[in-house]
């Protein structure tokens, strides 16, 4: 009799033992899934900034490649219309020479009449400085 009253005894401590190594363990993992909850919420919190940045950076990063562009358009712009007005001044220029040419070649038969080759020489001169102006202009925004 004494032996069976021992055994469940026995039996009655293993049992709470294996309860209470139970309740432990349960505790435990709720403890540990918890805490997962709580680190997959951070790095979840985190990925969104992360990807809010990326967005940012990808915004910021095109719209200056727009002023980009349209700075190169403008810039493109005003040096086709200052080579423009180059081309121009240059024919002004050949035109005026050969002015000065007939000039010379008429001073030189009629040996008098120098106002008008002093005044085109002049013109060309002054075209040949803005030429020269123009395309140190040019070779500055290039």
């Amino acid at each position: 009799k004494m032996r069976g009253e021992f055994e469940v005894r026995s039996a009655d401590a293993v049992g709470a033992a294996v309860r209470e190594l139970q309740d432990q363990q349960q505790r435990e993992l709720q403890g540990l899934q918890t805490a997962a909850a709580e680190r997959e919420a951070e790095l979840a919190r985190q990925l969104q900034r992360v990807q809010d940045e990326a967005r940012g950076a990808v915004r910021s990063h095109a719209h200056a490649q727009e002023q980009l562009f349209e700075l190169r358009a403008a810039l493109d712009k005003s040096q086709a219309a200052a080579m423009a007005e180059t081309d121009a001044v240059r024919e002004e220029l050949e035109r005026a020479t050969a002015r000065l040419n007939v000039l010379e070649h008429e001073r030189a038969s009629a040996e008098g009449g120098s106002g008008g080759l002093n005044m085109a020489t002049r013109r060309v001169e002054a075209l040949e400085e803005l030429i020269s102006a123009r395309e140190s202009q040019l070779a500055k925004t290039s």
